[in-house]
């Protein structure tokens, strides 16, 4: 499983044991690494490659700051025990999850990031 950036330049890879691979489109030489805890299952670019969303097998979700490449934000699903998509709206103000349960959730990014939990 594969998510390619925006702008086509960098191609992030859900590797074992919750690595994800950061690739240069062009050269296919490797960038960089972030670990989670858990399985990747899904990943999602946003902020114009700023940050990176992470859905795991554990349902939680992960928001990590590519700058730095730190998780800045660790949170659960509501409702979501095997977590299996998400993807960001094309605004990137919304994302939403699903899981192996048929449950889907939108949240607002933001307020997600500022604490509420709780999907629209």
């Amino acid at each position: 499983m594969f998510e390619v950036s925006p702008d086509s330049s960098t191609i992030a890879f859900a590797g074992n044991e919750g690595y994800i691979l950061f690739v240069k489109s062009k050269t296919k030489e490797l960038i960089g690494t972030l670990k989670m805890n858990g399985t990747v299952r899904s990943l999602a670019f946003a902020d114009d490659e700023q940050q990176l969303l992470s859905h795991g097998g554990d349902g939680h979700v992960y928001h990590w700051d590519l700058r730095t490449r730190a998780c800045i934000h660790k949170a659960v699903d509501e409702g979501c025990i095997n977590g299996t998509a998400i993807c960001t709206s094309p605004t990137r103000n919304l994302f939403a999850t699903g899981s192996d349960s048929g449950i889907v959730n939108v949240y607002i990014r933001d307020e997600f990031l500022g604490g509420k939990k709780k999907p629209i």
